[in-house]
């Protein structure tokens, strides 16, 4: 099966929750519902690019969020290479 395209790639907003979940389930919906809604993003699918703002605005917290933030946009460049198919 063919992988899909970076463009088409759909990451849905629960999936950046879990990869926040080491602050907790309930913190980890605060945090991601607060930043989507503080970058005027809605809809429960994101693109590459406002998954990666999401996690930018909340690596920028204090504290715990914020490392946690960092550690997670770490592995969502790794798990969602932009631009890697496409030249």
């Amino acid at each position: 099966m063919a992988t899909p395209t970076n463009t088409a790639l759909r990451i849905p907003l629960s999936e950046l929750q879990h990869m926040l979940s080491a602050l907790g389930d309930a913190k980890a919906r605060d945090v991601v519902g607060k930043a989507a809604r503080d970058l005027r993003i809605v809809g429960s699918e994101l693109d590459h690019r406002q998954a990666l703002q999401i996690l930018d605005l909340i690596a920028a917290e204090p504290g715990l969020v914020g490392i946690t933030a960092r550690f997670a946009k770490a592995r969502a460049i790794l798990r969602w290479p932009q631009g890697s198919d496409r030249k």
